[in-house]
């Protein structure tokens, strides 16, 4: 009996991380690209679904958007990704790095409060943080 009373709390426990926060949408600040810190670089990060879904924000110094197809099951491709084109050159480093990995997500899962979005091997190339509300 106490090994049935085990398992079902297992079961229910092992379900409930897997309820973790599943919606992609929302606003995000990312706080490291490629194991490096970002968050005090304003990157950002809004994913919305208007007729599919479409991630845009700051990159530290541009706008930019794409869109999010593929999605499901976790699985996601982003792109192309379109930026207006002004020139930061303190922050240009920090703008490719982040833009480069963005292009490179095939997958997301959230852990601990965290959105992690991982490239194809499934190494976790960017790591966000759900936004407070204004």
């Amino acid at each position: 009996m106490k090994n049935a009373i085990k398992s079902l709390v297992l079961i229910l426990s092992l379900s409930l991380i897997s309820c973790e926060e599943k919606n992609l949408e929302g606003n995000y600040n990312v706080i490291e690209v490629s194991g490096e810190d970002m968050s005090g670089h304003g990157i950002t990060l809004n994913i919305e679904n208007q007729e599919g879904l479409r991630v845009g924000g700051n990159n530290s110094c541009n706008t930019y958007g794409a869109d999010i197809t593929n999605a499901g099951s976790n699985n996601i491709e982003v792109g192309p990704i379109m930026s207006t084109k002004m020139y930061c050159q303190e922050k240009r480093d920090i703008e490719r790095a982040y833009m480069e990995q963005l292009a490179n997500v095939k997958s997301y899962r959230f852990s601990q409060g965290e959105l992690h979005m991982m490239n194809e091997s499934g190494k976790i190339i960017i790591k966000a943080t759900k936004a407070e509300d204004k």
